[in-house]
């Protein structure tokens, strides 16, 4: 079943560091069925894993748009582009600059290992 508050979303960004399932899963179970959402995953490491190639190659979720980028370079991000950023972050990665966080992300959901 949809989470409505999700029907009302254009643009998600999901940062993945860590906790992969989690955030698979939640796209099937929330967002891959709503064709209208623009979905950035941005995988924090400089090359994607071989599972997360392959969803891109085959262009298994048509909304999902995923790409590599070294944790640094993630925190240059325009957050603000986004309606909703979702951290799916492993037990071990902590957000390094919190305040860049609260200051400017417009409403964030923490998926955690």
């Amino acid at each position: 079943m949809i989470d409505r508050k999700f029907t009302k979303l254009n643009k998600i960004l999901f940062f993945v560091s860590g906790a992969e399932d989690q955030f698979l899963d939640f796209y099937q179970e929330n967002i891959s069925k709503i064709p209208e959402i623009d979905v950035t995953v941005l995988w924090a490491g400089r090359v994607l894993p071989e599972w997360l190639r392959k969803i891109n190659e085959h262009k298994t979720y048509p909304n999902l748009h995923i790409q590599a980028k070294e944790r640094s370079l993630i925190y240059g991000e325009n957050w603000s582009d986004y309606d909703l950023v979702i951290l799916s972050l492993g037990f071990y990665v902590e957000i390094e600059n919190t305040s860049l966080f609260q200051q400017q992300l417009p409403s964030v959901l923490i998926l955690r290992k």
